[in-house]
């Protein structure tokens, strides 16, 4: 199979974002630029099929097949990346909020990040037990 050539000079690029440009702009010249580089890796993947530098790949987010030029890429967008992120701090938060109560050790789903007790009663008889243990500590 003969390797393919490098025709990045078929398809003009927009010129490369620069300072004083305005926002909208910007983006607008970065989306611009990730369309004409999937058209062109589409371009070369239709005519030479996978090879070292042109991949097909499958989104993880939206399953919608992309092409890059390394196999490790996983997102088609910057917003199914951010969406899979979301998602991972979610999974992660909702996983730190579950504990086991340090009175009694029941499992339960804390409301707040420090929480320690599974209920009003733990926390008040655990205080109690507390203040208990302090005052038969200071009897002479």
């Amino acid at each position: 199979m003969p390797r393919p050539e490098d025709n990045s000079g078929d398809l003009p690029l927009p010129p490369v974002p620069v300072l004083g440009m305005s926002l909208e702009n910007i983006l607008r010249s970065m989306r611009v630029r990730r369309a004409l580089e999937q058209k062109r890796l589409a371009e070369m993947f239709a005519r030479w099929g996978a090879f070292p530098g042109c991949y097909q790949i499958p989104c993880a987010v939206c399953d919608t097949p992309f092409y890059s030029s390394t196999p490790l890429a996983k997102y088609c967008s910057y917003r199914c990346q951010t969406q899979a992120y979301v998602a991972r701090r979610k999974a992660r938060r909702e996983a730190a909020r579950q504990k086991q109560c340090t009175r009694c050790g029941n499992d339960f789903t804390a409301t707040q990040r420090h929480a320690k007790f599974c209920s009003n009663a733990c926390r008040q008889a655990s205080y109690r037990e507390g203040v208990a243990k302090k005052c038969h500590n200071q009897e002479p």
